[in-house]
């Protein structure tokens, strides 16, 4: 399935995301070993998606402080790290992660566009960890990217994705 990326100006090379739906979305999480998601301030202003991803089983990093007590709230355990922070971390192949293992998927959630894309870069040219977009806009860097979705079924997608 082809999706048009959400910025006219995001092509990067001919290599381009994987466009999945909930489904396989779900499958390439399960079969991940250590995932880890790594939410944005974007986030912090969708409640139900905050109540969705606060019940998963996965590890949680929230990278503004809004995100953060937006997890805390929901009495959910959440790390804090910036973005950036975070993002040298994962590329880091000696880093064991914050439960003492490395992860191989990152899944993003929440974070700024222009932002996101740039991070995503880092980690596709200088990490191994796999990448997975689970924010409404699909981004073509990523190694998985949802497609470009109405905010309805994007939450949609999340409750069926990590519920």
């Amino acid at each position: 399935m082809f999706t048009k990326p959400w910025y006219h100006a995001d092509s990067y090379g001919n290599r381009y995301a994987m466009v999945i739906d909930y489904k396989q979305a779900k499958r390439l999480i399960s079969r991940a070993k250590n995932p880890i998601i790594i939410a944005g301030e974007l986030l912090s202003r969708e409640n139900q998606a905050v109540d969705i991803l606060s019940k998963t089983k996965y590890e949680i990093v929230a990278t503004t402080p809004k995100t953060f007590f937006a997890f805390k709230d929901r009495d959910r355990e959440v790390h804090y790290e910036s973005l950036n922070t975070l993002i040298n971390f994962l590329k880091d192949e000696e880093w064991e992660g914050f439960n003492g293992k490395h992860y191989d998927l990152a899944i993003f959630v929440g974070i700024f566009y222009q932002l996101l894309i740039q991070m995503l870069s880092t980690l596709r040219n200088f990490s191994k960890i796999k990448t997975f977009n689970a924010s409404r806009f699909y981004v073509s860097i990523a190694d998985y990217s949802f497609p470009n979705l109405e905010r309805d079924l994007w939450i949609e997608y999340l409750k069926k994705t990590f519920l």
